[in-house]
């Protein structure tokens, strides 16, 4: 299996870093911990602010479930909280240091490794608001090439043993950890070792299915759209019911500048809750406006029912505890023992303010 140990320590050794300078002063500075009240107005209605705030965002690809903060950007939800929204691709390693370092205001983030070690190991990061929710008829999850499959074209997950599956991150996953769950528990007898998991970059993905270079892959959207067209492969599952994705505050928007912060996450509830309910992909509008942000087309927008953008705005936490009990199972990758508190990874601050508008 491939456990990226060299770069998930190196990363952890600057996360380190950056959590003693911010809890020593140094750097941004900050506590981090979420706690006391978040002064910026509740409920969803805009409230400006008294001056012009600038905030920077990273993201690690213009991802759908990250549509809300695209969609606040494009209709002008963020103008209306007087807000100047940067928003930037940044490798999610690095953000994540960045974020802690407080030289970014917000990560579009989810349930990873390099993020719990961090927040377990101190640094100023908390997510306070979900990305969306996956539909249990999504495209996404796990496609294998039709050679795969048995005599009787049924999945099976022996299917797997020996086979190669690419994904984006090698073994470290919330899409991998799902299906390891789900595998285990249609066979009792199916080993973590039995899972050969080969990391390639998105770009590649699909060409790595299409052209048999492995036997299939963990495909997110829109990286499993070509499979449709090739034929090779079908889908067979595995895609978390789950949200996992969130939106991280470091401490400039903890600490320093709540009041910002509440008017980002505000902007993005009043986004969602105008724009992205239903299944909006059927809007020949909304799917123009999702395919030039994503850099997709119409068709293939089109192609799957839009995810579930909640206006409960429940945190992923069932996916935070299904990813941390398959990376200890994984070994060598969490720097700790025990797992993290809902606590320890959400302030729920933001999202309260919004509920009590």
């Amino acid at each position: 299996m491939d456990v990226p140990a060299r770069r998930l320590r190196a990363a952890l050794g600057a996360l380190l870093l950056a959590a003693v300078l911010a809890a020593c002063g140094g750097g941004a500075g900050g506590t981090g911990t979420g706690t006391g009240p978040v002064e910026g107005g509740s409920g969803l209605a805009p409230q400006p602010l008294p001056q012009r705030e600038k905030v920077v965002v990273a993201t690690s690809a213009r991802l759908e479930t990250f549509l809300a903060m695209m969609f606040a950007q494009r209709h002008g939800e963020f103008e209306k909280e007087n807000l100047e929204v940067d928003i930037q691709i940044v490798p999610p390693n690095d953000s994540t240091i960045l974020l802690t370092q407080g030289q970014l205001d917000v990560v579009a983030t989810g349930t990873s490794a390099v993020n719990f070690n961090a927040m377990a190991a101190g640094a100023p990061l908390r997510g306070v608001f979900p990305g969306s929710v996956p539909l249990t008829e999504s495209k996404e999850g796990l496609w294998v090439r039709k050679e795969v499959l048995g005599p009787d074209g049924v999945f099976q997950p022996a299917d797997l043993k020996g086979r190669k599956i690419a994904t984006l991150g090698g073994n470290v996953g919330v899409n991998q950890a799902y299906m390891w769950k789900v595998l285990k528990e249609q066979d009792p007898g199916f080993q973590l070792s039995d899972l050969k998991f080969e990391r390639i970059a998105a770009a590649d993905m699909s060409t790595a299915v299409t052209g048999g270079a492995v036997d299939g892959g963990v495909m997110i959207s829109p990286s499993w759209e070509p499979l449709v067209d090739d034929g090779c492969c079908v889908n067979v599952g595995y895609s978390p019911p789950y949200g996992s994705s969130f939106y991280a505050f470091g401490p400039t928007l903890l600490d320093q500048r709540p009041a910002v912060g509440q008017a980002f996450v505000r902007a993005l509830a009043r986004t969602q809750q105008t724009y992205l309910q239903g299944n909006f992909h059927t809007d020949p509008q909304r799917a123009a406006e999702i395919a030039e942000v994503l850099q997709s087309t119409v068709e293939r927008v089109q192609r799957e029912p839009a995810p579930t953008f909640s206006t409960d705005w429940p945190m992923p936490t069932e996916m935070a505890g299904i990813s941390q009990d398959y990376l200890f199972q994984v070994g060598g990758i969490l720097s700790y023992e025990k797992p993290l508190t809902n606590d320890q990874i959400y302030d729920m601050r933001f999202v309260d303010n919004l509920r009590a508008g």
